[in-house]
């Protein structure tokens, strides 16, 4: 059920900000707004259905789907890039949610 309400909201904002291609990549990314989290399911089960919705809410913004993971899988500088990024916030983001612990891993 969660998953048709979340369908037919992605669906009219989409139509409402055509073709934004932009705000649907800041939408869908991991913990965005319209990102679809898979609780129960196997690996490919999930992948599927993430393919599938992706598929429905970019063809709600009239954008392509594929940019969206080319972008997110834009090599060592990018991953890098949203690691400091990540860093850089993470005080805020600990003082928000006491269940955040910092790791020194790299």
């Amino acid at each position: 059920m969660e998953l048709i309400d979340l369908a037919g909201f992605a669906k009219g904002f989409g139509e409402t900000h055509h073709g934004d291609a932009n705000l649907f990549q800041h939408w869908v990314s991991p913990f965005g707004p319209l990102d679809l989290q898979v609780g129960k399911a196997t690996y490919d089960e999930a992948s599927s259905l993430r393919a599938f919705y992706l598929g429905f809410v970019s063809s709600a913004f009239g954008v392509n789907p594929a940019k969206l993971a080319n972008d997110f899988h834009c090599g060592p500088d990018c991953t890098r890039g949203r690691f400091d990024e990540l860093s850089a916030n993470l005080p805020k983001i600990e003082k928000g949610s006491p269940r955040v612990q910092r790791s020194d891993r790299r």
